[in-house]
């Protein structure tokens, strides 16, 4: 409905009412005696009712997406709908939609398909108040990626690669999970939900860049230098570092990433003129730095 404006009425000395948007009280069922979330955020009041998110379905017609259908399918999800139809011209395109609901889309369900048609529905309502939990436990998988991989190289032994790959998949269900919540409730819980976003959109891409690491280790055993190790070390404690700022402002800790992204982009460019390097290590390494530098921008987008 966008921005409007409403004249605040004064009643006797001490009580100031003004006027509900029509349109917004006929959308959510609003009627004389009901009681609204009035939420207090600086200047700006945030009012809700206790059904301010409403079932959302879709139609969609995937017989011309093909092969981004499980992307597009990814994308319903996050966006919040509750249940999406799809229609298509071929059974064989929609192949491997079935595990990717169940793996990477928590509340969706498959319940009905036919040869030309496919429903899935949230068959649970997860609440605005998962949100807060779900961000934690996103980070702290991302971190545990991270760490595993650091322990890795500098042990030398590679057998936990499948373990961290099991943990990206984790990442990319919590990602996704928390992705659909902010865009179903953010608005509720948060001034500034879009930088909130970006920042689980990043988190879900840093994980993909450890992903990239261990299939190519899985393929090649590396004998990583003494330089490649530390490099990881630091990429995994930048990391942390910003999980730290994330929940606890400390400006030390913001000139931290600043400082310790600049000397692994550094070695990097050093190590990229030497023979016998796991190139792959460090292009991703570098990525990941860049990536957790560019945070800092959402971050402060959501103090301020």
């Amino acid at each position: 409905m966008g921005t409007m404006k409403r004249k605040v009425i004064q009643i006797a000395e001490s009580t100031q009412l003004i006027s509900l948007p029509r349109k917004w009280a006929l959308q959510y069922g609003i009627k004389k005696g009901d009681e609204l979330d009035v939420d207090i955020q600086g200047s700006q009041l945030m009012i809700s009712s206790g059904d301010s998110v409403r079932t959302e379905k879709i139609e969609l017609d995937v017989s011309t997406l093909e092969p981004f259908i499980l992307r597009a399918v990814d994308a319903m999800y996050k966006s919040g709908y509750d249940e999406v139809d799809l229609h298509f011209s071929d059974s064989h395109s929609i192949h491997g939609l079935q595990a990717n609901v169940s793996q990477e889309m928590p509340e969706f369900e498959i319940i009905e398909q036919t040869g030309s048609s496919l429903k899935i529905r949230s068959v649970s309502t997860a609440s605005a108040e998962e949100l807060d939990g779900m961000l934690r436990r996103m980070f702290l998988i991302t971190l545990s990626i991270s760490q595993n991989v650091a322990d890795m190289a500098a042990q030398a032994n590679f057998q936990k690669i499948e373990d961290v790959l099991a943990l990206e998949k984790t990442n990319n269900r919590l990602c996704n999970f928390c992705e659909r919540l902010l865009n179903k409730y953010g608005f509720l819980q948060y001034r500034k939900p879009t930088f909130l976003y970006t920042i689980v959109w990043e988190m879900e891409k840093i994980a993909d860049q450890y992903k990239y690491l261990c299939l190519g280790w899985r393929e090649r055993m590396p004998k990583l230098s003494d330089q490649e190790v530390q490099l990881l070390q630091q990429t995994h404690q930048l990391l942390h570092t910003f999980y730290e700022l994330f929940y606890k402002y400390d400006p030390d800790k913001a000139a931290a990433i600043a400082t310790t992204r600049k000397q692994i982009i550094d070695r990097v460019n050093e190590l990229f003129f030497k023979p016998n390097q796991d190139y792959k290590l460090l292009h991703h390494t570098a990525s990941i730095a860049q990536m957790v530098f560019n945070l800092l921008g959402c971050y402060f987008g959501t103090r301020y």
